[in-house]
């Protein structure tokens, strides 16, 4: 038997890779043993710093969404009443909103209530009327004015107050405020519009965090008043008033404006040794979880022990296997890296319309076979945006994407994402008459959408533009020819008005 030189240097090049992946496995495990405190540490660091930035940002964006909801709430109220709407239509308005954020379909976790009281539909014996989403009816001797919200709007002027925690009436249970106060075009005071965040449902989560068993989580406002614990006796309570041991070196880290930090704190009743992590929110307030430090290190510790000697028992016979696996894993990633679809709605990116359109033309050009393409837009996209929030504005494009993709029947007909709110269409062997019936097929399926949008200078739905060519297709020209052309349609399209389309032959 006898082997070709080739051959035998990939089996010794395979020899020596297998040999270099063992080798390495195992000086893995042994600096593990003998560094396994490092490690097990900086494996509790990096747990801690992934869970309080997950629990952070569930906090930050339910904190985020009651101030958006201000924010567009308290504008469309402004506009009413500025419009001359009655009080009972702004109170249906509110309720309206209230039922809305209160759904299955769009249910914000935290929300808890919108209300406002408005001096501008106040009398001679009255100083303005309560309105609430929720239809609920203050008692006798209810004074807006001195609420924690009224007076934190009022204090904060043209911009949005948060209150400290206090209590609401409605339901007795600890609450924060976002309120603001709406002026005319005068700058006269007309009310106060507020929104209402429910402590319970973000406490529910934020002590329900820990990183092993027996650990927690608090949430501290920035004052460092405890909002949040597992022990109810310490709700309110200054986080100095805990019995653990170096918990001032801890409120002193805090007061100097730490984000992340770890301490080891000793809980003096039970007698057990906690790591401490806190992390910084965008409001001043601050989430910490304390784990048992025995137990969590124990738990690693042991993971690692059995692993480590399951995996040198295994290595060797292992290696081919896990050579072929990192192998596949580095085409799927190279694979995935050049892929030619948009993340967001699915279709193809522009990457691929500029490889594939240079494909395509080379092949047309061979016959002078003829070429369409459209260059699309959604009109006044940024006004959508700006209206609605770029949650929605995503879902628009999705929709936009869809409808184009739906209305071409041809199997060589593609549609692309050219970018923003741009899209292409490509025609292969489509003449003028057959573009144009097909730019009207877009247009009026994205009527038929009948998707909202109110500040539209076109239309009280969204609407497209489109600009499309047609030519012959030959050696002199190339795929930025056709684009150039399409965009000029697509331009004046946009000067004559919107929502039509417009065509020229290349």
């Amino acid at each position: 038997m006898s082997y070709s030189k080739h051959s035998l240097n990939i089996n010794r090049s395979t020899v020596i890779q297998l040999l270099f992946v063992w080798l390495a496995f195992f000086l893995m495990v042994l600096i593990s043993y003998l560094f396994v405190s490092d490690i097990v540490h900086n494996f509790l660091t990096k747990e801690a710093a992934d869970t309080l930035s997950y629990t952070q940002s569930k906090i930050n964006d339910n904190l985020r969404d009651a101030e958006t909801i201000l924010h567009n709430v308290s504008q469309s109220i402004l506009i009413m009443i500025l419009q001359g709407n009655s009080a009972d239509l702004i109170h249906e308005h509110m309720i309206e909103i209230t039922d809305y954020l209160s759904s299955d379909v769009v249910r914000i976790s935290a929300f808890n209530g919108l209300y406002g009281f408005f001096n501008v539909f106040g009398s001679a014996s009255d100083e303005g009327i309560f309105l609430d989403g929720t239809g609920w009816i203050p008692p006798e001797g209810y004074k807006p004015m001195e609420r924690p919200w009224y007076q934190a709007a009022v204090a904060a002027g043209t911009g949005i107050a948060v209150t400290n925690p206090y209590i609401a009436l409605l339901t007795s249970d600890p609450v924060i405020s976002y309120s603001r106060q709406i002026h005319d075009r005068d700058g006269n005071p007309l009310g106060v519009v507020a929104v209402d965040v429910q402590l319970d449902k973000m406490a529910e989560y934020v002590v329900n965090t820990k990183l092993a068993e027996g650990g927690y989580g608090i949430l501290i406002t920035d004052n460092l008043e405890i909002l949040a614990s597992p022990s109810k006796e310490y709700l309110g309570k200054h986080l100095s008033e805990l019995p653990h041991k170096n918990i001032d070196v801890v409120v002193s880290n805090l007061e100097k404006g730490s984000d992340i930090f770890e301490h080891i704190v000793t809980d003096d009743l039970l007698g057990s040794e906690y790591n401490l992590f806190t992390r910084k929110l965008e409001n001043g307030w601050h989430i910490g979880i304390f784990t048992p430090v025995g137990k969590f290190y124990q738990q690693v510790t042991g993971m690692r022990i059995f692993i480590s000697i399951l995996g040198i028992s295994f290595a060797f016979a292992l290696s081919f296997v896990l050579l072929h696996i990192v192998d596949a894993k580095r085409k799927a990633e190279k694979k995935a890296g050049e892929a030619y679809f948009d993340s967001l709605t699915g279709i193809y990116n522009r990457r691929y319309f500029e490889e594939n359109l240079n494909k395509l033309m080379k092949l047309l050009s061979r016959s002078g076979d003829l070429l369409s393409l459209m260059l699309i837009d959604i009109d006044h996209f940024k006004k959508y945006n700006d209206t609605y929030g770029h949650s929605e504005g995503d879902k628009c494009l999705i929709t936009v994407a869809d409808v184009l993709s739906k209305t071409l029947t041809r199997d060589t007909d593609f549609i692309a994402r050219y970018g923003g709110e741009e899209f292409v269409v490509v025609l292969p062997n489509a003449n003028m008459d057959g573009a144009c019936i097909i730019a009207e097929k877009l247009i009026q399926n994205m009527h038929k959408q009948n998707i909202l949008h109110e500040n539209s200078e076109t239309a009280s739905f969204v609407t497209i533009s489109i600009g499309v060519v047609t030519g012959s297709v030959n050696h002199k020209q190339n795929s930025v020819d056709f684009v150039k052309q399409a965009d000029k349609m697509l331009y004046l399209s946009k000067h004559e008005g919107r929502n039509r389309f417009n065509f020229s032959k290349l």
